[in-house]
């Protein structure tokens, strides 16, 4: 049996106002809401992924922040895209830190690529970082296969990359000869004290005329036994001439003579004096006669005679203990 409606009820259920009075008051009922906060909530774009929830029934997970390791680890996993975006977006920070992890695990397969990476990003200690690894083992780079890629397909990389090496190479070289040249230099400037010190003062095998030599050696025996062995053939050698040991010792008289700021007369090292006039004499003589002469040693031996004072001055002031011993030198 259906159930009819009457005429009364078929209005519209209406819903009694929250707040106002006759209406239905509930005093537990929260207060209505003012228009303010209508019109704000009207206003506010509805969320999808809310309703999307609701229906799902899924519950989001809360959210929490990253610790510190977890950002390195994906630094360093996702190291070569964070390089990039952060050189598109102008990140220097990031680019820094990106750069760092990189550089830090690079092999001989992967410094090809990190090299082109860096190359386009703009990254100079990315690039240091590879050129050193190629220079230190670049015979195990030329074997791989990015090696090989790079070389049949962008000829001016490789290019570029040898030539780097190469100018690497030289600095090296030239780096080694300069101290090569200074150590010559400071044993030479070193052989000049102890020649002095044996001329002078006297050790235990050689020493100045009218003096016994010491029983003590000094505190640079090592060198200064060889020289006073020097000094000895030098005295009982037959052949001065032909004598490849008395033209070593002729060349260390001469290097004093030139470096000697005692006056004449007043030096007690063998022929110091015969030098000075005889350089006296070469200064005299023009630079077109010399040059008739055939002498082209003497510009040489004019820049030994400069380095080794230079390295002579330079140890003196580094054995002085204040700075007024200094200015006085």
């Amino acid at each position: 049996r259906h159930l009819q409606r009457r005429p009364q009820d078929r209005r519209p259920f209406l819903r009694p106002c929250v707040g106002v009075a006759g209406a239905g008051d509930d005093p537990g009922a929260p207060a209505a809401k003012s228009e303010g906060e209508r019109q704000g909530r009207q206003g506010r774009r509805p969320d999808p992924r809310r309703h999307r929830r609701r229906r799902s029934g899924v519950r989001p997970p809360p959210l929490r922040r990253r610790g510190e390791g977890e950002v390195e680890e994906d630094v360093e996993k996702y190291a070569e895209q964070l390089l990039v975006l952060a050189h598109a977006y102008r990140v220097p920070w990031l680019k820094l830190w990106c750069q760092e992890a990189i550089g830090s695990r690079l092999t001989p397969g992967t410094v090809v690529d990190a090299l082109q990476l860096a190359d386009l990003c703009d990254a100079p200690q990315l690039h240091l970082r590879c050129m050193r690894l190629l220079a230190k083992e670049f015979r195990a780079v030329e074997r791989t296969e990015a090696w090989r890629f790079l070389r049949d397909n962008d000829p001016w990389q490789e290019l570029d990359v040898l030539r780097q090496l190469h100018d690497a190479d030289m600095r090296r070289r030239k780096w080694r000869r300069k101290r090569a040249e200074q150590k010559v230099y400071m044993e030479l400037s070193d052989a000049m004290d102890i020649l002095r010190h044996i001329c002078t003062e006297g050790c235990t095998e050689v020493g100045p005329v009218g003096q016994a030599p010491t029983k003590s050696p000094c505190p640079a025996y090592a060198t200064c036994r060889g020289l006073q062995l020097l000094i000895r053939h030098f005295s009982l050698c037959k052949s001065r001439a032909s004598c490849p040991r008395c033209q070593r010792m002729w060349q260390l008289l001469r290097l004093h003579a030139a470096l000697c700021r005692v006056p004449d007369g007043h030096c007690n090292t063998p022929l110091c004096t015969q030098f000075k006039l005889k350089e006296q004499q070469k200064e005299a003589v023009s630079a077109s006669v010399a040059a008739k002469a055939g002498d082209g040693s003497d510009g040489r031996w004019g820049l030994l005679v400069k380095k080794v004072k230079a390295v002579s001055v330079m140890s003196s002031l580094g054995k002085r203990s204040s700075p007024s011993q200094c200015c006085r030198a």
